[in-house]
């Protein structure tokens, strides 16, 4: 069998209220950005980062979300922020360590926090 035969398999569904249904699975990459607000505005600089993505992706998904975590070297003191979360399916690696640290720099931010795993996707 041929890598891309390995990578894309194609399923058909019947159902009795259709024709049958035909969808692809493969596996990508699914990369996770989690980007906390500005920190001196307190906002989610949402123009900065989708200008930066859209330059450097065909697609990607974000939410607005609420960070939470506990800053353990300032007396377990709790913070709370307006964050995104972004995430990007691709066949390969999305962002580099050096795209990540240029968009970090960019929002004057300290850190971004990412994830990279592999991924069975489906387009049903």
């Amino acid at each position: 069998m041929s890598r891309e035969a390995e990578a894309r398999s194609e399923v058909q569904i019947y159902t009795p209220y259709s024709e049958p249904v035909s969808f692809y699975t493969r596996t990508q990459y699914s990369q996770k950005l989690y980007i906390g607000s500005n920190n001196q505005t307190h906002k989610v600089d949402i123009d900065i980062i989708t200008s930066f993505l859209n330059k450097k992706l065909e697609g990607y998904t974000y939410w607005l979300t609420t960070g939470y975590w506990i800053d353990r070297q300032d007396n377990n003191k709790v913070y709370v922020e307006n964050s995104i979360i972004v995430e990007i399916l691709a066949d390969k690696p999305p962002l580099t360590e050096s795209d990540i640290a240029e968009l970090r720099t960019l929002l004057k931010q300290s850190a971004i926090l990412t994830s990279l795993s592999k991924v069975d996707v489906a387009l049903i």
